[in-house]
């Protein structure tokens, strides 16, 4: 078969698409297999389970399901790959005499009907709890790779296994970035990141909900209800922009509405830009800053099952609760019914167990607390 020098590019352009798109990876390892004159080839998961491949090449896809179902658990080749035992390129002759391969059931009652014998695998360390394999498989009466195809297959799967590598990074990035997303949108304060043209990049549904309620998001901008404080909003969230601005308490303002309390807003910038930028990014004004959305309309939550993940017990908790929110033991034991002493003695055990000695210091944990829950 040939295969000229510009098939060979292509085929590697086409491998380093693969990882922002997985619907190409079959076609990445059926060309592969084309060019070394193999059956077919799949990408692995070493240590996960036999039903789950990665993705396989069109022409060894009838083979899966056997493989998952029964020929997968004796497979002589996964115990070494989940372990991590071997390194670089790797054949069935490296595990196993000709004359194994000629008796074994493996090879004569699977491999063989479906037209496969030999095989390459070649092992990539992904920075994952699991190894990846790519694997070829080679026709029936082909054992090993002829010299030149396999040093094309050894060129071809060191991109792959680099693509491999990018996918896997790409893949903890886009978790990372779903798993903050949904932890952002479980909070019960309303959160936005705005951009340095003070355009709406992410909103919670919290945050968006404040439509109703003194301040909406037109057309990625934020509008308030009182035209007069839109100027004002304005410069604050141009001050959270400006060079080395620090998060500041004081970049906050109370947004009047028709509700009798006003919605509290606090800006505090994400990143600051660096005008030593040389790279790409340089060419974009990719600043972001965190708004913080408060409604005291809203019945705000209490900390308590916080509270109680850090070892209080109820009868702790609730005076917590209450000496935080600023009452004094004695205000407290007449809410709760208790002796002042009583209340005192819990409250010693509160600033033991969660490592505060002063009432201000235990205000100010409450207030954290409760915009987690």
């Amino acid at each position: 078969m040939s295969f000229a020098e510009a098939d060979f590019d292509e085929l590697v352009d086409l491998i380093y698409e693969a990882p922002f798109d997985f619907s190409l990876w079959p076609d990445v390892l059926h060309r592969i297999s084309r060019a070394v004159n193999a059956k077919g080839g799949l990408l692995l998961p070493g240590a996960a389970p036999t039903a789950l491949f990665a993705s396989a090449s069109r022409d060894i896809v009838d083979a899966l399901g056997p493989y998952a179902s029964v020929w997968g658990q004796h497979d002589f080749m996964r115990e070494p790959i989940v372990e991590r035992r071997v390194h670089g390129a790797i054949t069935q002759l490296d595990f196993l005499s000709q004359q194994d391969v000629d008796r074994l059931p493996y090879f004569q009652e699977f491999r063989r009907p479906y037209g496969m014998e030999g095989l390459i695998c070649y092992i990539v360390e992904a920075n994952l709890p699991s190894s990846v394999a790519i694997s070829f498989q080679l026709d029936c009466g082909k054992a090993r790779l002829l010299d030149e195809e396999r040093s094309r297959c050894d060129s071809l799967c060191r991109h792959v296994a680099r693509a491999v590598r990018i996918a896997a990074r790409l893949a903890g990035s886009v978790t990372l970035r779903s798993g903050l997303v949904e932890a952002m949108q479980s909070l019960t304060t309303g959160l936005a990141v705005v951009d340095a043209g003070k355009r709406i990049v992410f909103a919670n549904q919290r945050f968006e909900s404040l439509g109703q309620r003194g301040l909406r998001i037109v057309n990625r901008r934020l509008v308030t209800e009182h035209p007069g404080q839109q100027s004002a909003l304005e410069r604050i969230l141009a001050r959270a922009f400006e060079p080395q601005r620090a998060p500041l308490l004081s970049n906050s303002i109370a947004l009047r509405r028709s509700s009798a309390r006003p919605l509290l807003v606090q800006v505090m910038p994400l990143q600051a830009k660096h005008k030593q930028e040389k790279d790409f990014a340089a060419l974009f004004d990719r600043r972001l800053a965190l708004i913080v959305a408060t409604d005291p309309d809203e019945a705000l939550p209490t900390g308590e099952s916080s509270l109680r993940a850090l070892g209080l017990t109820s009868a702790e908790t609730r005076v917590a609760r209450l000496i935080g929110g600023g009452l004094s033991p004695a205000e407290a034991a007449a809410q709760l019914e208790n002796a002042e002493g009583t209340v005192r003695t819990l409250l010693k055990r509160v600033y033991s167990k969660i490592g505060v000695q002063r009432q201000s210091q235990l205000a100010n944990l409450i207030a954290r607390l409760t915009l987690v829950e």
